[in-house]
């Protein structure tokens, strides 16, 4: 029997996971002067105003408190820029797209695009993010498997970060519909593990709904494939959440332990069928001109650390090596106190946690985090069951985890995920004011 919950997901449309789409990964396509992110910005101001004859102007005074943070971080940044290092404003930059671009583009889509007649629930967004993540998993997926594809969307889309078009890495670390690839990327699409695993432990779904989150978590499994290693960390954390939430639920039995026993033989089944047919399309492979089988370097490069630790190689050893090296401090005090902007793209370390002491200090880089976590404890505190206060937790612990990968706290895309969450809450926040329906004929706005 279907739940209402399920009966939401039925009302699904394709313009409402383009719209989510161009506005979370903000493409630039050489025929535009703006990004996707601008354009949907622009278009929810156009059409909310001059088309469509309903617009909604809602908050909640609680929930709007909680993005003050943003506001005094925007403040110190700028002071910071201009009163220690002008020659750097790629920090200042990027806080000024997080509060213009990024914070009010969610609210306008949240309450513009979707209105009341197409009710948008946390659990709703949700299952549209995770189409969304589904659909960069087979975009990522036809950039790898066909070279003309790929080539087009080199010459349409250009390439953005350390992975050059041309190179034999391009060939195998590819991007799906965005502008780059790597860890970032490989990070938050994961988060389409993290919402299944959630889906599939709360329940209540029809056949199809189940079926599009089956389908939706293989392609994002070969997306992390072929972006980055650091996504398929997610899937032990989404494991664990599944089970919480079964625990919590009531819903437990040892049967749901054979999940981890034949979802690794079920990949490996499938990997190995997959890996012949591409043996035998390619008539024993694409080589590579150094000589070397396009699918056995994506192999070396995707599953070499994983088969060295069982040959006795340490490359935890020299993985931890590595990480070790990117955990310094400031040395002068005015640094580690107040931060200097010019240090951004110049400290020799990914960690985020330090790239926003040396840009912050530990007075901003204190702020930064404490923004991010105000929002977060208003959405735990505000969930109204169990199940997604553990989601949000989890969501949370990701995020403070890839943090000692890259600075991704403050990635536009993970900040847009964050920031639906949070106005969609906000939405549906108990006791917050309804949203009431202003006619382009009445001369009185509805503001709340």
């Amino acid at each position: 029997m279907k739940t209402e919950l399920s009966d939401n997901f039925g009302k699904t449309k394709v313009s409402e996971i383009c719209i989510l789409l161009l506005f979370i990964f903000s493409l630039k396509f050489i025929f535009s002067p703006l990004n996707t992110t601008q354009l949907v910005v622009g278009f929810m101001l156009c059409s909310g105003v001059l088309v469509w004859k309903k617009v909604y102007f809602f908050y909640s005074v609680t929930a709007m408190r909680h993005l003050f943070p943003f506001l005094i971080l925007a403040a110190y940044v700028t002071l910071s820029t201009l009163l220690i290092s002008g020659r750097s404003i790629a920090n200042m930059s990027n806080i000024f797209l997080i509060v213009f671009q990024v914070i009010i583009g969610a609210y306008l889509v949240t309450f513009f695009f979707f209105n009341d007649q197409n009710q948008l629930t946390v659990e709703r967004l949700l299952f549209l993010l995770l189409i969304v993540f589904g659909l960069q998993g087979f975009f990522i997926l036809l950039n790898f498997a066909i070279p003309a594809y790929r080539d087009f969307m080199f010459k349409i889309l250009p390439m953005s970060g350390n992975i050059e078009a041309g190179t034999t890495i391009s060939l195998f670390r590819v991007r799906g519909l965005t502008q780059g690839t790597g860890a970032s990327v490989s990070a938050f699409i994961s988060y389409g593990f993290l919402i299944g695993g959630y889906f599939l432990a709360v329940g209540g779904l029809g056949n199809r709904d189940r079926a599009i989150i089956y389908v939706c978590l293989f392609f994002i499994f070969i997306g992390l494939l072929f972006t980055g290693r650091t996504g398929l960390l997610m899937i032990p954390l989404s494991a664990l959440l599944y089970y919480m939430i079964l625990l919590v639920k009531r819903k437990f039995t040892w049967r749901h332990l054979s999940l981890i026993v034949f979802a690794p033989v079920i990949v490996a089944i499938i990997y190995l069928t997959l890996k012949g047919i591409y043996m035998l399309v390619t008539d024993g492979g694409i080589i590579l001109p150094n000589g070397t089988d396009l699918l056995a370097k994506w192999e070396g490069w995707a599953f070499g650390e994983f088969m060295s630790y069982f040959d006795g190689r340490d490359s935890s050893v020299h993985t931890l090596s590595i990480l070790r090296s990117f955990l310094f401090i400031p040395v002068d005090d005015r640094t580690f106190l107040f931060g200097d902007p010019g240090t951004w793209s110049v400290v020799r370390s990914d960690i985020g946690y330090i790239r926003n002491l040396f840009a912050l200090g530990v007075f901003g880089a204190s702020l930064n985090y404490i923004a991010f976590a105000s929002v977060y404890f208003y959405m735990l505190r505000t969930a109204k069951v169990m199940e997604l206060k553990l989601f949000l937790a989890a969501s949370l612990t990701w995020q403070a985890f890839i943090e000692m990968k890259e600075p991704l706290f403050n990635n536009l895309m993970f900040v847009s995920f964050i920031m639906l969450l949070f106005f969609v809450t906000m939405r549906n926040e108990a006791g917050a004011p309804t949203c009431v329906p202003t006619s382009s004929s009445d001369n009185n706005a509805a503001f709340h």
